[in-house]
C-alpha cells in the first residue's frame, strides 16, 4: 500500500509541476500580449493626437490668413484718403516749385547775361607772365 501512495504522490506532484509551469507560461503570455496591447493604444492614442495637432493647426493658420486678407482688403479698399492727402500734397509742393523756377528765372538770366557780357578783357601781371613763359 505504501509503494502505490509514494508513486501517486510522485504523479500528482509531477503533475502539479507541470500545470504551475503550464500556468506560468500561459501568464506570461497573457502579460506580453497586454503589452503590445498597451504599445499599439498608446501609438495609435499618439498617431491620433497628432492628427487632432495638426488639424487645429491648419484650422489656426486658415483663420490667421483670413484675419489677414480681411485686414488687406480694408486697407486697400477703404484708406483713399491718405491716398488723395498726399496727392494734395504733392501737387502743392510742384506749385511751390513752379513759383520759385517762375520768379528766379529773370533774376538768373539777368545774371548769366550779366557775367557772360562783361568779362574782362585785361590779363593781370602774372598771368602774362604764364602766358610767355616757354613751356619746358
Amino acid at each position: 500500500v505504501v509503494s502505490t501512495q509514494s508513486t501517486w504522490g510522485q504523479k500528482l506532484v509531477k503533475m502539479s509541476e507541470s500545470d504551475g509551469i503550464s500556468r506560468l507560461l500561459k501568464a506570461e503570455d497573457d502579460a506580453a500580449a497586454l503589452i503590445k496591447r498597451a504599445q499599439e493604444d498608446r501609438i495609435r492614442r499618439l498617431r491620433e493626437a497628432r492628427s487632432e495637432a495638426d488639424k487645429a493647426n491648419d484650422d489656426f493658420r486658415k483663420s490667421l490668413q483670413a484675419s489677414l486678407d480681411n485686414e488687406m482688403k480694408t486697407l486697400s479698399a477703404g484708406d483713399t484718403g491718405f491716398e488723395n492727402q498726399l496727392r494734395g500734397q504733392v501737387d502743392q509742393e510742384s506749385s511751390e516749385i513752379e513759383k520759385g523756377f517762375n520768379s528766379n528765372k529773370k533774376v538768373v538770366s539777368e545774371l548769366l547775361m550779366h557775367y557772360t557780357t562783361s568779362v574782362k578783357l585785361e590779363l593781370s601781371e602774372a598771368q602774362r607772365e604764364a602766358l610767355l613763359k616757354p613751356a619746358a
